[in-house]
Protein backbone atom coordinates (compact mmCIF):
# COMPACT_ATOMS: atom_id res chain seq x y z
CA UNK A 1 0.00 0.00 0.00
CA UNK A 2 1.10 3.54 -0.99
CA UNK A 3 3.01 6.00 1.72
CA UNK A 4 0.84 9.23 2.41
CA UNK A 5 3.14 10.63 -0.49
CA UNK A 6 6.25 13.48 -0.58
CA UNK A 7 4.45 16.71 0.61
CA UNK A 8 5.71 20.38 1.09
CA UNK A 9 5.50 23.16 3.24
CA UNK A 10 5.67 25.92 0.46
CA UNK A 11 2.93 24.75 -1.73
CA UNK A 12 0.32 27.21 -3.35
CA UNK A 13 -1.92 27.15 -0.74
CA UNK A 14 -4.83 27.86 -3.90
CA UNK A 15 -5.34 24.40 -3.96
CA UNK A 16 -8.68 23.84 -2.30
CA UNK A 17 -10.50 20.97 -1.65
CA UNK A 18 -13.70 19.49 -3.66
CA UNK A 19 -16.93 20.14 -2.05
CA UNK A 20 -17.20 16.26 -1.80
CA UNK A 21 -13.40 16.22 -0.16
CA UNK A 22 -14.32 18.68 2.20
CA UNK A 23 -17.70 17.01 2.77
CA UNK A 24 -16.02 13.76 3.38
CA UNK A 25 -12.98 15.11 5.89
CA UNK A 26 -16.30 16.24 8.14
CA UNK A 27 -17.14 12.42 8.57
CA UNK A 28 -13.88 11.83 10.45
CA UNK A 29 -14.58 8.38 11.29
CA UNK A 30 -15.42 5.16 9.22
CA UNK A 31 -15.55 1.52 9.51
CA UNK A 32 -14.43 -1.34 7.45
CA UNK A 33 -15.91 -4.38 6.68
CA UNK A 34 -13.82 -7.25 5.24
CA UNK A 35 -16.23 -9.93 4.41
CA UNK A 36 -15.92 -12.28 2.08
CA UNK A 37 -15.09 -16.36 1.23
CA UNK A 38 -11.69 -15.71 3.79
CA UNK A 39 -14.42 -15.13 6.14
CA UNK A 40 -14.71 -18.75 6.04
CA UNK A 41 -10.78 -20.43 5.54
CA UNK A 42 -9.36 -17.97 7.42
CA UNK A 43 -6.85 -17.19 4.20
CA UNK A 44 -7.57 -14.72 1.87
CA UNK A 45 -6.42 -16.62 -1.37
CA UNK A 46 -5.07 -15.94 -4.98
CA UNK A 47 -2.77 -13.36 -3.48
CA UNK A 48 0.51 -14.51 -6.06
CA UNK A 49 1.70 -10.99 -5.54
CA UNK A 50 2.17 -11.60 -1.62
CA UNK A 51 5.54 -13.43 -0.78
CA UNK A 52 4.79 -16.57 1.41
CA UNK A 53 4.95 -16.98 4.80
CA UNK A 54 4.60 -12.83 5.50
CA UNK A 55 1.47 -12.72 6.79
CA UNK A 56 -0.81 -16.21 7.64
CA UNK A 57 -3.93 -14.29 6.70
CA UNK A 58 -2.89 -14.61 2.72
CA UNK A 59 -1.75 -17.51 0.54
CA UNK A 60 -0.09 -17.57 -2.52
CA UNK A 61 -1.82 -19.70 -4.18
CA UNK A 62 -3.70 -19.14 -7.16
CA UNK A 63 -6.51 -21.88 -6.86
CA UNK A 64 -9.85 -20.49 -6.44
CA UNK A 65 -12.07 -22.02 -3.47
CA UNK A 66 -15.33 -23.61 -3.95
CA UNK A 67 -18.42 -20.22 -3.57
CA UNK A 68 -20.11 -23.29 -1.37
CA UNK A 69 -18.53 -22.49 2.00
CA UNK A 70 -19.96 -19.17 1.72
CA UNK A 71 -23.18 -19.41 3.73
CA UNK A 72 -23.40 -16.77 6.75
CA UNK A 73 -27.05 -17.81 8.20
CA UNK A 74 -27.65 -15.20 9.66
CA UNK A 75 -26.00 -12.07 8.10
CA UNK A 76 -27.63 -8.37 9.36
CA UNK A 77 -26.22 -5.38 7.38
CA UNK A 78 -28.66 -3.77 9.72
CA UNK A 79 -26.72 -4.51 12.87
CA UNK A 80 -23.28 -3.97 10.93
CA UNK A 81 -24.78 -0.18 10.12
CA UNK A 82 -26.16 -0.09 13.86
CA UNK A 83 -23.14 -0.96 15.43
CA UNK A 84 -21.13 1.76 13.23
CA UNK A 85 -23.96 4.65 14.05
CA UNK A 86 -23.94 4.01 17.87
CA UNK A 87 -19.79 4.16 17.40
CA UNK A 88 -19.63 7.64 16.15
CA UNK A 89 -19.07 6.43 12.57
CA UNK A 90 -19.94 8.06 9.78
CA UNK A 91 -19.53 6.01 6.85
CA UNK A 92 -19.05 2.26 5.77
CA UNK A 93 -16.72 0.49 3.10
CA UNK A 94 -17.32 -3.13 2.25
CA UNK A 95 -15.32 -5.28 0.13
CA UNK A 96 -17.49 -6.41 -2.73
CA UNK A 97 -14.45 -8.50 -4.44
CA UNK A 98 -11.07 -8.42 -2.83
CA UNK A 99 -8.69 -9.68 -4.36
CA UNK A 100 -9.68 -13.52 -5.07
CA UNK A 101 -12.09 -11.94 -7.57
CA UNK A 102 -15.05 -13.56 -5.15
CA UNK A 103 -18.31 -11.28 -5.73
CA UNK A 104 -20.51 -10.19 -2.89
CA UNK A 105 -23.11 -9.01 -5.61
CA UNK A 106 -24.17 -11.17 -8.78
CA UNK A 107 -22.24 -9.81 -11.59
CA UNK A 108 -22.67 -10.23 -15.25
CA UNK A 109 -19.17 -10.65 -15.52
CA UNK A 110 -18.53 -13.72 -13.31
CA UNK A 111 -19.93 -16.83 -12.55
CA UNK A 112 -17.68 -16.27 -9.21
CA UNK A 113 -19.81 -15.36 -7.03
CA UNK A 114 -22.59 -15.16 -4.12
CA UNK A 115 -24.95 -16.77 -7.07
CA UNK A 116 -22.59 -20.42 -6.46
CA UNK A 117 -23.27 -20.05 -2.71
CA UNK A 118 -25.93 -21.58 -0.54
CA UNK A 119 -26.55 -17.97 1.14
CA UNK A 120 -30.34 -16.93 0.25
CA UNK A 121 -30.38 -20.24 -1.82
CA UNK A 122 -27.75 -18.22 -4.38
CA UNK A 123 -29.90 -15.26 -4.99
CA UNK A 124 -28.62 -13.15 -2.12
CA UNK A 125 -26.68 -9.67 -2.71
CA UNK A 126 -25.18 -8.75 -0.05
CA UNK A 127 -23.58 -5.52 -1.50
CA UNK A 128 -27.24 -4.10 -2.00
CA UNK A 129 -28.26 -5.27 1.62
CA UNK A 130 -25.31 -3.28 3.13
CA UNK A 131 -26.36 -0.10 0.59
CA UNK A 132 -30.06 -0.26 1.57
CA UNK A 133 -28.70 -0.24 5.19
CA UNK A 134 -26.42 2.24 4.92
CA UNK A 135 -28.96 4.70 2.92
CA UNK A 136 -31.82 3.86 5.70
CA UNK A 137 -29.94 4.41 8.47
CA UNK A 138 -28.43 7.64 7.11
CA UNK A 139 -24.86 6.91 7.03
CA UNK A 140 -22.37 7.01 4.00
CA UNK A 141 -21.69 3.96 2.03
CA UNK A 142 -18.48 2.71 0.03
CA UNK A 143 -17.72 0.07 -1.77
CA UNK A 144 -13.98 -1.67 -1.88
CA UNK A 145 -13.50 -3.62 -5.52
CA UNK A 146 -9.96 -4.85 -5.77
CA UNK A 147 -8.16 -4.32 -9.09
CA UNK A 148 -6.43 -7.47 -8.76
CA UNK A 149 -8.36 -10.40 -9.29
CA UNK A 150 -6.55 -13.82 -9.17
CA UNK A 151 -9.78 -15.76 -10.79
CA UNK A 152 -9.88 -13.43 -13.92
CA UNK A 153 -6.17 -13.26 -14.14
CA UNK A 154 -5.77 -17.58 -13.58
CA UNK A 155 -9.17 -18.98 -14.84
CA UNK A 156 -10.43 -16.63 -17.20
CA UNK A 157 -6.78 -15.30 -17.97
CA UNK A 158 -7.81 -12.38 -19.50
CA UNK A 159 -5.63 -10.10 -20.72
CA UNK A 160 -4.91 -6.71 -19.46
CA UNK A 161 -7.22 -5.07 -22.32
CA UNK A 162 -9.62 -7.42 -21.64
CA UNK A 163 -9.68 -7.39 -17.70
CA UNK A 164 -9.74 -3.67 -18.15
CA UNK A 165 -13.49 -4.08 -20.08
CA UNK A 166 -14.15 -6.96 -17.25
CA UNK A 167 -13.18 -3.97 -14.34
CA UNK A 168 -14.85 -1.51 -16.11
CA UNK A 169 -18.35 -3.80 -16.12
CA UNK A 170 -17.98 -4.31 -12.70
CA UNK A 171 -17.49 -0.61 -11.83
CA UNK A 172 -20.39 0.75 -13.27
CA UNK A 173 -22.66 -2.28 -12.04
CA UNK A 174 -21.67 -0.89 -8.34
CA UNK A 175 -21.88 2.22 -9.30
CA UNK A 176 -25.38 2.25 -11.03
CA UNK A 177 -27.56 -0.24 -8.82
CA UNK A 178 -27.27 0.05 -5.33
CA UNK A 179 -27.67 4.00 -4.73
CA UNK A 180 -25.56 6.57 -3.58
CA UNK A 181 -21.60 5.62 -3.52
CA UNK A 182 -19.53 7.92 -1.45
CA UNK A 183 -16.02 6.22 -1.58
CA UNK A 184 -14.80 3.30 -4.08
CA UNK A 185 -11.29 1.78 -2.76
CA UNK A 186 -9.15 1.00 -5.27
CA UNK A 187 -6.23 -1.12 -3.28
CA UNK A 188 -3.03 -0.86 -5.01
CA UNK A 189 -1.96 -4.71 -4.16
CA UNK A 190 -1.27 -6.75 -6.55
CA UNK A 191 -1.29 -3.33 -8.91
CA UNK A 192 2.33 -4.79 -10.81
CA UNK A 193 0.94 -8.06 -11.80
CA UNK A 194 -1.09 -5.98 -14.24
CA UNK A 195 -1.49 -2.84 -16.20
CA UNK A 196 -4.04 -0.93 -15.37
CA UNK A 197 -6.29 1.69 -16.92
CA UNK A 198 -6.83 3.59 -14.27
CA UNK A 199 -7.47 7.12 -15.86
CA UNK A 200 -10.38 5.54 -17.76
CA UNK A 201 -11.12 3.59 -14.49
CA UNK A 202 -11.60 7.08 -12.94
CA UNK A 203 -13.38 8.68 -15.92
CA UNK A 204 -16.22 6.14 -15.94
CA UNK A 205 -16.82 6.39 -12.07
CA UNK A 206 -16.74 10.10 -12.16
CA UNK A 207 -19.15 9.93 -15.60
CA UNK A 208 -21.39 7.58 -13.40
CA UNK A 209 -21.26 9.47 -10.15
CA UNK A 210 -19.46 12.52 -9.88
CA UNK A 211 -19.34 13.04 -5.88
CA UNK A 212 -17.61 8.99 -5.65
CA UNK A 213 -14.17 9.83 -4.12
CA UNK A 214 -11.65 7.31 -5.17
CA UNK A 215 -9.13 5.88 -2.73
CA UNK A 216 -4.89 5.49 -3.25
CA UNK A 217 -5.05 4.39 -7.21
CA UNK A 218 -6.25 6.59 -10.09
CA UNK A 219 -4.98 9.31 -12.09
CA UNK A 220 -4.92 11.29 -9.09
CA UNK A 221 -6.66 9.31 -6.35
CA UNK A 222 -9.22 11.85 -4.31
CA UNK A 223 -7.92 10.57 -1.05
CA UNK A 224 -4.98 8.98 -0.15
CA UNK A 225 -4.04 5.96 2.08
CA UNK A 226 -0.37 5.12 4.34
CA UNK A 227 0.12 2.48 6.00
CA UNK A 228 -2.23 0.11 7.99
CA UNK A 229 -1.84 1.51 11.90
CA UNK A 230 -4.20 3.78 11.99
CA UNK A 231 -1.86 6.49 12.77
CA UNK A 232 -1.36 9.37 10.42
CA UNK A 233 1.61 11.66 10.38
CA UNK A 234 2.62 14.81 12.12
CA UNK A 235 2.17 17.28 10.76
CA UNK A 236 -0.14 16.23 7.84
CA UNK A 237 -0.44 18.44 4.96
CA UNK A 238 -3.70 17.65 2.65
CA UNK A 239 -1.52 19.08 -0.63
CA UNK A 240 0.35 17.30 -2.36
CA UNK A 241 2.97 16.65 -5.77
CA UNK A 242 1.73 14.07 -7.79
CA UNK A 243 3.98 14.21 -11.12
CA UNK A 244 5.17 17.63 -10.46
CA UNK A 245 1.01 19.11 -9.69
CA UNK A 246 -0.28 20.16 -6.66
CA UNK A 247 -3.41 18.28 -5.37
CA UNK A 248 -5.73 18.89 -2.40
CA UNK A 249 -5.23 14.76 -1.27
CA UNK A 250 -6.90 14.59 2.24
CA UNK A 251 -5.55 11.16 4.71
CA UNK A 252 -7.32 8.52 5.25
CA UNK A 253 -5.85 5.53 7.84
CA UNK A 254 -7.06 2.21 8.04
CA UNK A 255 -6.50 -0.50 10.63
CA UNK A 256 -7.86 -3.24 12.33
CA UNK A 257 -9.74 -3.67 15.53
CA UNK A 258 -8.19 -6.90 15.86
CA UNK A 259 -4.52 -8.28 15.31
CA UNK A 260 -4.19 -7.07 11.29
CA UNK A 261 -6.75 -9.69 9.81
CA UNK A 262 -8.72 -8.04 7.82
CA UNK A 263 -10.69 -10.74 7.49
CA UNK A 264 -12.90 -12.87 10.50
CA UNK A 265 -10.69 -15.63 12.12
CA UNK A 266 -11.48 -17.89 14.53
CA UNK A 267 -8.05 -18.23 15.89
CA UNK A 268 -7.99 -14.46 16.26
CA UNK A 269 -10.43 -14.42 19.11
CA UNK A 270 -8.35 -12.99 21.92
CA UNK A 271 -6.54 -10.00 19.95
CA UNK A 272 -9.50 -7.11 20.55
CA UNK A 273 -7.41 -4.01 21.19
CA UNK A 274 -7.77 -2.30 23.94
CA UNK A 275 -9.77 0.65 24.33
CA UNK A 276 -6.63 3.15 25.51
CA UNK A 277 -5.10 1.53 22.15
CA UNK A 278 -8.26 2.74 20.39
CA UNK A 279 -8.55 5.78 21.99
CA UNK A 280 -4.50 6.36 20.99
CA UNK A 281 -5.63 5.60 17.36
CA UNK A 282 -8.19 7.81 17.36
CA UNK A 283 -5.98 10.74 18.70
CA UNK A 284 -3.12 9.88 16.24
CA UNK A 285 -5.68 10.01 13.22
CA UNK A 286 -8.67 11.99 13.37
CA UNK A 287 -6.55 14.08 16.01
CA UNK A 288 -3.59 14.79 13.12
CA UNK A 289 -6.37 15.57 10.21
CA UNK A 290 -6.90 12.13 8.63
CA UNK A 291 -10.17 9.95 8.72
CA UNK A 292 -10.13 6.49 10.46
CA UNK A 293 -11.12 3.85 9.01
CA UNK A 294 -11.66 0.78 11.64
CA UNK A 295 -12.33 -2.41 10.36
CA UNK A 296 -14.58 -4.48 11.79
CA UNK A 297 -14.59 -8.09 10.28
CA UNK A 298 -18.18 -9.54 10.35
CA UNK A 299 -18.02 -13.62 11.16
CA UNK A 300 -19.04 -16.94 9.74
CA UNK A 301 -22.77 -15.57 10.89
CA UNK A 302 -22.32 -12.78 9.13
CA UNK A 303 -22.93 -10.65 12.35
CA UNK A 304 -19.81 -8.20 13.85
CA UNK A 305 -18.88 -9.67 16.86
CA UNK A 306 -20.64 -8.57 19.92
CA UNK A 307 -16.74 -7.98 21.89
CA UNK A 308 -16.12 -5.79 19.01
CA UNK A 309 -19.24 -3.75 18.80
CA UNK A 310 -19.00 -2.88 22.81
CA UNK A 311 -15.31 -2.05 22.06
CA UNK A 312 -16.54 0.82 19.59
CA UNK A 313 -19.17 1.48 21.27
CA UNK A 314 -16.90 2.33 24.59
CA UNK A 315 -14.59 4.65 22.18
CA UNK A 316 -17.66 6.21 21.04
CA UNK A 317 -18.89 7.07 24.32
CA UNK A 318 -15.71 8.58 25.49
CA UNK A 319 -15.03 10.76 22.32
CA UNK A 320 -18.75 11.97 22.48
CA UNK A 321 -18.82 12.60 26.11
CA UNK A 322 -15.20 14.90 26.04
CA UNK A 323 -16.00 16.69 23.30
CA UNK A 324 -19.80 17.08 24.38
CA UNK A 325 -19.27 20.49 25.57
CA UNK A 326 -16.72 23.66 24.56
CA UNK A 327 -15.29 25.39 27.64
CA UNK A 328 -15.09 28.50 25.20
CA UNK A 329 -18.73 28.67 23.76
CA UNK A 330 -20.45 31.80 24.98
CA UNK A 331 -16.85 33.45 26.60
CA UNK A 332 -15.61 36.85 25.32
CA UNK A 333 -13.44 36.46 22.57
CA UNK A 334 -10.82 39.36 20.34
CA UNK A 335 -8.40 39.03 17.97
CA UNK A 336 -5.83 40.97 17.05
CA UNK A 337 -7.07 41.07 13.48
CA UNK A 338 -10.05 40.52 11.60
CA UNK A 339 -11.20 39.90 7.82
CA UNK A 340 -13.22 43.74 6.56
CA UNK A 341 -15.75 41.77 4.63
CA UNK A 342 -18.73 42.52 7.11
CA UNK A 343 -19.62 39.98 9.84
CA UNK A 344 -18.46 36.93 8.41
CA UNK A 345 -15.40 36.67 9.81
CA UNK A 346 -16.03 37.61 13.63
CA UNK A 347 -14.12 36.11 15.88
CA UNK A 348 -16.83 34.97 17.83
CA UNK A 349 -17.54 32.56 14.26
CA UNK A 350 -14.32 30.64 15.81
CA UNK A 351 -16.38 29.37 18.90
CA UNK A 352 -20.21 29.36 17.77
CA UNK A 353 -19.70 25.21 16.86
CA UNK A 354 -21.35 26.14 13.11
CA UNK A 355 -18.89 24.34 11.11
CA UNK A 356 -20.31 26.74 8.46
CA UNK A 357 -18.54 29.98 10.00
CA UNK A 358 -14.93 31.08 10.74
CA UNK A 359 -12.59 33.73 12.02
CA UNK A 360 -10.39 34.92 9.85
CA UNK A 361 -7.69 37.18 10.07
CA UNK A 362 -7.17 40.49 6.81
CA UNK A 363 -5.32 40.38 3.70
CA UNK A 364 -1.58 40.13 3.76
CA UNK A 365 -1.70 39.28 7.72
CA UNK A 366 0.07 35.89 7.93
CA UNK A 367 0.64 35.76 12.28
CA UNK A 368 -2.20 36.66 13.95
CA UNK A 369 -4.05 35.60 17.11
CA UNK A 370 -7.38 34.44 19.06
CA UNK A 371 -7.96 35.21 22.90
CA UNK A 372 -10.87 33.97 25.07
CA UNK A 373 -11.11 35.42 28.30
CA UNK A 374 -13.70 33.06 30.04
CA UNK A 375 -14.11 35.30 33.49
CA UNK A 376 -12.82 32.69 36.11
CA UNK A 377 -10.81 29.29 36.02
CA UNK A 378 -11.42 26.74 34.56
CA UNK A 379 -9.38 22.99 34.03
CA UNK A 380 -9.17 21.42 30.94
CA UNK A 381 -6.92 18.89 29.11
CA UNK A 382 -7.75 18.74 25.62
CA UNK A 383 -7.87 21.44 22.67
CA UNK A 384 -9.42 21.13 19.28
CA UNK A 385 -8.44 23.59 16.55
CA UNK A 386 -9.85 23.27 12.82
CA UNK A 387 -9.19 25.47 9.56
CA UNK A 388 -11.69 26.26 7.38
CA UNK A 389 -10.15 24.25 4.54
CA UNK A 390 -12.33 25.09 1.91
CA UNK A 391 -10.13 28.31 1.77
CA UNK A 392 -7.42 26.20 1.69
CA UNK A 393 -4.80 24.64 4.30
CA UNK A 394 -2.59 28.07 5.66
CA UNK A 395 -1.79 27.69 8.82
CA UNK A 396 2.03 27.19 9.13
CA UNK A 397 3.01 27.29 12.65
CA UNK A 398 0.87 27.89 16.39
CA UNK A 399 1.40 27.54 20.20
CA UNK A 400 -1.45 27.28 22.49
CA UNK A 401 -1.25 29.81 25.58
CA UNK A 402 -2.60 30.11 28.80
CA UNK A 403 -2.57 33.08 31.39
CA UNK A 404 -0.69 32.00 34.71
CA UNK A 405 -1.61 35.41 36.39
CA UNK A 406 1.90 37.02 35.71
CA UNK A 407 2.13 35.72 31.73
CA UNK A 408 1.48 33.31 28.91
CA UNK A 409 2.68 29.73 29.31
CA UNK A 410 2.52 27.16 26.14
CA UNK A 411 0.14 24.21 26.78
CA UNK A 412 0.97 22.96 23.34
CA UNK A 413 2.35 23.61 19.86
CA UNK A 414 2.90 22.11 16.13
CA UNK A 415 2.83 23.18 12.91
CA UNK A 416 -0.17 21.72 10.65
CA UNK A 417 -3.93 21.78 11.76
CA UNK A 418 -5.89 21.59 8.31
CA UNK A 419 -9.32 20.09 8.81
CA UNK A 420 -8.58 19.16 12.81
CA UNK A 421 -5.90 19.11 15.08
CA UNK A 422 -6.57 17.84 18.32
CA UNK A 423 -4.06 19.10 21.08
CA UNK A 424 -3.62 16.57 24.31
CA UNK A 425 -1.72 17.58 27.45
CA UNK A 426 -1.68 17.53 31.27
CA UNK A 427 -4.64 19.38 33.47
CA UNK A 428 -4.26 23.07 33.07
CA UNK A 429 -6.51 25.64 35.23
CA UNK A 430 -6.58 29.37 33.60
CA UNK A 431 -9.27 31.72 33.11
CA UNK A 432 -7.55 33.05 29.72
CA UNK A 433 -6.69 31.04 26.68
CA UNK A 434 -4.53 32.28 23.32
CA UNK A 435 -4.30 30.48 20.06
CA UNK A 436 -1.24 32.03 18.48
CA UNK A 437 -0.83 31.50 14.71
CA UNK A 438 3.06 32.38 14.33
CA UNK A 439 3.42 31.49 10.62
CA UNK A 440 0.78 31.43 7.58
CA UNK A 441 1.01 31.36 4.14
CA UNK A 442 -2.34 33.80 3.75
CA UNK A 443 -4.44 35.31 6.21
CA UNK A 444 -4.95 32.32 8.64
CA UNK A 445 -8.82 30.82 9.60
CA UNK A 446 -10.35 29.41 12.31
CA UNK A 447 -13.36 27.08 11.49
CA UNK A 448 -13.85 26.09 15.33
CA UNK A 449 -11.27 26.62 18.39
CA UNK A 450 -12.46 24.29 21.30
CA UNK A 451 -10.93 23.66 25.13
CA UNK A 452 -12.25 20.14 26.74
CA UNK A 453 -12.17 18.07 29.68
CA UNK A 454 -11.28 14.53 29.33
CA UNK A 455 -11.72 12.34 32.69
CA UNK A 456 -8.42 10.54 33.39
CA UNK A 457 -8.39 6.88 32.69
CA UNK A 458 -7.21 3.97 35.65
Amino acid sequence: MPTYGRTCLERVPATRPSPQQAAWQDLEYGMFCHFGLYTFTGTITGSLWFKAGVNPAYSPSLETVDPGVFNPTDLDANQWVAAAKSAGMKYLVLTAKHHDGFCLWPPATTEYSVKHSPWRGGKGDVVREVAEACHAQGIGFGIYLSPWDAYAYSVLKLDDAAYDEYYKQQLTELLTNYGEVMEGWWDGAGATMRKHDWEGYYRLVKSLQPNVLTTIMGSPSDIRVGNETGIAPDPLWNVVEVSGKDYWQPAEAPTCIRDQHWGWRPDDQDTLRSLDNLLDVYYRSVGHGANLLLNIAPNNRGLLPAADVKRVQEVGEIISKTYANNLLRGHRITASSICKDGERYEPAMAIDGDLDTWWQAEDRITEAWLEVDMGKPVTFNRAVMQEAIVLGQRIRAYQLLWWDGNGWQQASAGTSIGHKKIGLFPEITASKVRLDITAATLSPTIREFGLYYAQPRG
